[in-house]
This record gives C-alpha cells, structure tokens and sequence, in this order.
C-alpha cells in the first residue's frame, strides 16, 4: 500500500479520526470541489482511498501517481454516500434607486467632471441603457449620482455627480449598490455581437473607453465593459460571454492593476477570447487621465 504525502494534500482536515481532503485524481477532471473525497484513516497514518470511486484500481494508481510516496496503492475504503453538495443562496436582489435618463446638462457635467473632451461618448452609453443619474440619500442629504449598470442587473456602481465622495460610507468615490455582484464585469450582458470588448477597471475609466470608442468611429464595434475594482476576478457566469472576442485590456497604471491584467488575462483567454491585449495607458494612471492629456492637443471639450 502506498504512503501518501500529505503536505501536497489539498485542504486536508480531521474528522473522528480520519484526515479528509480533495482527491488529487478527482481534482484532475474537474471534480472535488467540495474536498471531501480522499480519506485516510488512523489520523492520516493509515490506509486511504476515494471515497467517490472504491474498487476502482486505476483511480488509486492516479491518486498514488499524484501525491504518493510508493508506487503502489490496493486499498478501498468502505463506500459511503457521495457528499451533495449544498445549493447556494439565491443572490440578493439589486437595491436600485429611481433611475433616469440623464439630462445633456448633466452629461456636459459629466464630462467635465472628467475631464472629458466631449461627451458624444457618453450619449452613446446612455443608449446603450448603461449610464444612467438618479437621486440618493447620502449621510442625510439628496444627492445627484451617475450609476453604471447592464441589463442583467447583477452590478451596480454609483458616484456623486458633483465628485464628493460618498460621506455615508466612509468617503469613497465608488458606491458599489447593495445586493450587487461584485465580481460581475458591468456591461458584459450587452456585449453581443459586438467582436471587441474594452474591459475597463472602474468607471471613470468605462466612461473614458466609450468616449475613445465614439472618437475612433468603432461604438458600433466595441462594447466598453466595467469591472468594478481590481481585486474582482471576473464572475464565472459572465466569461461565456467573451467567447470569440478580441479584447483590450484597460487596467491601471500600478500593481494592484499589473495583477489584474495577469488573472483576467488567464480568466478569458481560458473563457475562449479570440486575442486579449493590454493598452498601455503609461506614463498616466488609466485611461482616464490618458485621454484627458489629450484634450489639449484636440482643443478642449466639442
């Protein structure tokens, strides 16, 4: 019987005197997710198998394969029922305001909160249906915010029109609404047809992408996408989408952005992107301040 070597386990845990964690050989196809397949009994320091696949010979040779110590495994534990896995919480429903068509005073605001040289782009995401303005309570007082959000209502994100930070929630830009999924790219379910994607971090940066997208003549071509901060990987209902796209990368200028553009990079070109490439905004922080040092050059806002 083979010895296992059970610092290369995967989230190994004690119960009644058996260590359970993930089978390696299970994990290999996509299984396992649970880790609760590999036994070993006596505290770890006796016989093991999984407990999804007993008898089967060619199993434990992979598991042995794996994360043994000798070649050799012959032993089945007793089968016990396959753990079901629990259903997960039905997702909280977005807590939206009142939401409106913003006014063209508003989008020139907009965009000179921006320091956008014109706001044609932004017309075009109010089209679009993922722009919008509604009034929100902060600390106490009404306020006027632009939100970003897409038909699946799964995200969305809100800032103050005037550019104060929210006081209510400790004086940040961003207002990520509750009942939100963080992690889901906001504009990634009206993507479709569309073959380029701007995939945006923030979304100062997003506005910025649909303005670039108006200025280059291609918004029929290219759907702007937000994702709400750096530190989201990229919802796993939302990669399908991707599939057959080329895509550009919009991460800020830093580490925490560096670090982005490598997982989202991994995350779509695993979901099946055509290409997916980084635009380097340098030596700005993002696209934002990019295509703001350009409204010199073009002679300020149109």
């Amino acid at each position: 019987m083979s010895t296992l070597d059970l610092s290369r386990l995967v989230r190994p845990q004690t119960r009644a005197g058996k260590l359970i964690a993930q089978c390696p050989a299970c994990a290999q196809s996509g299984g396992d997710k649970s880790a609760q397949h590999l036994v070993v009994f006596e505290d770890g320091a006796g016989k093991w198998g999984c407990v999804q696949y007993p008898g089967d010979k060619e199993h434990r040779r992979q598991i042995a394969a794996l994360v043994g110590i000798e070649s050799d495994a012959t032993f089945a534990p007793r089968a016990r029922p396959p753990v079901r896995p629990q259903p997960a919480p039905a997702p909280r429903k977005l807590d939206l305001p009142v939401l409106r068509i913003p006014t063209v005073g508003e989008l020139a605001q907009l965009a000179d909160l921006r320091q956008l040289p014109f706001f044609a782009g932004l017309e075009l995401a109010v089209q679009a249906g993922v722009l919008r303005c509604a009034e929100m309570l902060d600390a106490g007082e009404t306020v006027t915010a632009w939100l970003l959000l897409d038909s699946s209502h799964r995200c969305a994100q809100a800032r103050r029109l005037d550019g104060k930070p929210w006081r209510g929630i400790g004086d940040v830009k961003a207002k990520t609404l509750p009942g939100s999924q963080a992690a889901w790219p906001i504009g990634a379910a009206d993507i479709g047809a569309k073959p380029f994607v701007a995939l945006c971090e923030g979304g100062p940066d997003t506005l910025a992408a649909w303005s670039l997208a108006w200025w280059e003549g291609k918004a029929e071509k290219i759907a702007p996408v937000c994702v709400a901060g750096a530190g989201n990987t990229l919802h796993a209902d939302a990669l399908p989408l991707f599939r057959g796209k080329g895509i550009w990368l919009f991460p800020h200028h830093d580490n925490a952005g560096e670090r982005a553009r490598l997982n989202w990079t991994a995350q779509l070109l695993g979901a099946g992107a055509l290409w997916v490439q980084p635009f380097s905004v340098a030596p700005h922080k993002d696209l934002n301040e990019w295509l703001t040092a350009c409204r010199a050059e073009i002679g300020g806002a149109l």
